[in-house]
């Protein structure tokens, strides 16, 4: 997901890439969460992660929740103190180590919720996944590594005269093919140009450099530009379909075709600047993100630090490879946004920083439900 502009802005993994996309909407007037009956809950017993990474999520948005101002839950009427108090209920649960059943109970029972109306008015939600990457780089620019990933210009930080936070600055295309910003000592590293892509896309990560030495990476701002999705202009064009439309997949078409690589990155006017960082990922409130348990989407409709139930299809990665999909239920706190997270159809899931995690958010395209809750 791009996300722009935060600390790891969700922002796609392949939701960038593969289905980004849906134009900005006016979605103020539209309901976009309703009531769930009592006989239509999903089993919050479910959960198949360790609640110990909940736990963990939930300490970390509560920090950040009490430093932001009020807000509300997809238009319920709900204040950052009612999320913050559904944390804090969920938490003191977690406390009594419940066993699944008892403690689908209690959520059943202590709080209220609210099924998002999906894409299609019926509760379908398209859900893709994000991790953090660390890609090989070097500090000086070479024939393997000709991307640089770039601080933010003076232009786009505030204080600075003539800033401008509306205003569109340079393009992709004028950035790193006309070389506009070059001899400025912006360059933090260089990459693999899809790498360097990538890294944008997810938002954060690292870069290992020739010398073994890792530094992280974290999205500081954006030029300002709309974004256009990779994916969806290979498709158009028919060099790949769009079930067949992954991150492996994209990979593979550059590597055949490397001479058309550039002209179809120049056609993301969107780029992201980085800032070098020792912090972990985090998410655009600026808690850190977790694992499985963080979640991105639409801030225009849902606030950072709502709790979630998800009900989705994940992959098995065994041996480096999908093994399958099995269906999965958790809870999960909304911790970071996209620029491709568009609507009440849209979650982007965080998976982590491992191998793992990078094959799964590699193929995540799968529909399935969100639930938001709120303490009674």
């Amino acid at each position: 997901m791009i996300r722009t502009p935060r600390p790891v802005a969700s922002a796609l993994a392949l939701a960038s890439i593969l289905a980004a996309g849906a134009a900005a909407q006016d979605l103020s007037s539209k309901p976009v969460l309703v009531p769930v009956d009592e006989a239509q809950l999903p089993d919050f017993g479910m959960d198949d992660l360790d609640l110990s990474s909940l736990r963990e999520a939930i300490v970390h948005e509560k920090r950040a929740l009490r430093a932001q101002g009020p807000g509300s839950l997809g238009g319920i009427a709900a204040t950052r103190s009612d999320l913050l108090a559904t944390l804090e209920r969920l938490e003191t649960l977690l406390d009594a180590e419940l066993d699944g059943k008892a403690l689908a109970a209690a959520i059943r029972k202590e709080f209220t919720c609210y099924r998002s109306v999906g894409s299609d008015g019926e509760g379908k939600v398209l859900f893709t996944a994000y991790h953090s990457p660390c890609y090989p780089a070097s500090r000086t620019r070479s024939e393997r590594f000709p991307a640089a990933v770039r601080r933010t210009p003076k232009e786009l930080e505030r204080g600075e005269a003539g800033f401008r936070p509306d205003a569109p600055f340079l393009t992709r295309k004028e950035i790193d093919g006309e070389g506009k910003l070059d001899g400025r000592g912006l360059e933090i590293c260089y990459m693999a140009r899809l790498d360097a892509y990538l890294l944008e896309v997810q938002g954060s990560g690292s870069a290992r450099l020739e010398d073994g030495k890792v530094i992280g990476l974290q999205c500081d701002r954006s030029n300002g530009h709309p974004y256009t999705s990779l994916g969806k202009e290979l498709v158009k064009d028919g060099k790949l379909t769009k079930e067949e439309a992954s991150i492996p997949a994209i990979r593979t078409y550059f590597a055949a075709h490397p001479d058309e690589e550039v002209g179809y990155l120049h056609r993301n006017a969107s780029y992201v600047f980085f800032q070098e960082s020792k912090l972990p990922p985090l998410g655009s409130a600026g808690a850190p993100v977790t694992a499985g348990r963080s979640i991105a989407t639409d801030k225009r409709l849902f606030p950072t630090g709502a709790l979630a139930f998800v009900v989705v299809d994940v992959p098995v990665i065994e041996g480096g490879k999908v093994a399958g999909w099995k269906r999965r239920g958790r809870f999960v706190v909304d911790q970071d946004t996209g620029g491709a997270i568009v609507g009440p159809g849209r979650v982007d899931l965080y998976l982590g920083a491992d191998d793992a995690a990078e094959q799964a958010a590699g193929v995540m395209k799968q529909d399935g439900a969100i639930y938001f809750l709120l303490a009674r």
